[in-house]
């Protein structure tokens, strides 16, 4: 079969002066690969090269495997954008963000941005309205015990389980006209301490 493959994502440069610090230049690049194998199976992946002082940072944003079940359903698999999450999932790249700063708890360690493990998500048509939803089980958060500034917080960086544990969670949306979507989203995580 025939295979598609593109290239996309985002470049930007950025300013930012806060009360009694210096101000700052900074630069990142993005770039997403979409690479459909077939009619059901799409591989999708996003990297982020960011400036650190001298340093550049390289993230691994996301990369799943979706697979298309049926017109209403999508399994995926592997490190994917948490959809409880909504900010992350759908507002954050900087061409759609228009905000100064992001919104309270995205990054700070209360909310994840993105879980490593198996989702099934999508949508079902109700008249004119679409309900649409997403379950999925992750490796669990771990609760930080070696940083005595950040004691007690939650490492979403689930790329491998601290425990057994698993983390449990989804969003459920009326989408009622497009663009305007009611949802709520949860997770649950029984917790260790990391090593």
């Amino acid at each position: 079969g025939d295979t598609k493959f593109v290239i996309a994502g985002s470049a930007s440069s950025t300013f930012s002066t806060y009360s009694n610090t210096p101000s700052n230049f900074g630069a990142t690049f993005a770039p997403i690969f979409l690479w459909q194998l077939n009619d059901k199976l799409l591989v999708e992946s996003e990297l982020e090269f960011e400036l650190d002082g001298s340093d550049t940072i390289v993230n691994l944003e996301y990369v799943d495997i979706s697979y298309e079940l049926n017109d209403y359903m999508t399994l995926d698999a592997g490190k994917f954008l948490n959809p409880m999450n909504i900010f992350v999932e759908r507002y954050e790249p900087n061409w759609i963000n228009k905000l100064p700063d992001t919104p309270l708890a995205i990054y700070d360690g209360i909310l994840p941005e993105s879980n490593v493990g198996v989702q099934l998500r999508g949508a079902v048509p109700i008249g004119p309205s679409r309900l649409k939803y997403a379950g999925y089980v992750s490796n669990a958060p771990s609760l930080i015990a070696d940083d005595s500034s950040a004691a007690g917080q939650l490492e979403f960086n689930n790329f491998t389980s601290a425990s057994d544990y698993k983390a449990y969670g989804g969003r459920v949306g009326l989408e009622v006209i497009p663009g305007v979507e009611a949802g709520y989203g949860m997770q649950y995580a029984n917790v260790t301490a990391n090593a």
